[in-house]
């Protein structure tokens, strides 16, 4: 039988495991965006745009340490002279990815992204 003073020290020590349950964000070697919840993978994703032609236009982003449950994420696509910027975090039970598209000029003929 367990002892009350050994129960209470076993869940002393189990309790943070649920209590601190994390979110994370990171970026693959490929710029795929990895979400974790307690460093299980829960789901990922990367952003990928086309310019004139179906051309491929390359983005890489960066993403930012973790401002408060925040991940600030930025890149360039310079073959549509488009800079992205947004965050990543998680509110009331979900995880949002939020985008801030600006070009600087112009640009015809490309087809988008997604």
């Amino acid at each position: 039988m367990v002892s009350a003073r050994r129960f209470f020290a076993l869940a002393l020590f189990l309790l943070p495991s649920f209590v601190h349950a994390q979110w994370t964000a990171e970026l693959g070697r490929d710029a795929t965006t990895v979400i974790r919840y307690d460093g299980s993978r829960v789901m990922s994703f990367n952003y990928i745009a086309w310019g004139p032609a179906w051309k491929y236009a390359d983005f890489k982003p960066t993403l930012g340490k973790d401002e408060n449950g925040a991940w600030p994420i930025k890149g360039e696509i310079k073959t549509l002279n488009t800079t992205v910027g947004g965050t990543i975090r998680y509110e009331n039970g979900s995880v949002i990815y939020e985008w801030k598209l600006s070009t600087a000029k112009s640009s015809t003929g490309n087809i988008g992204g997604a």
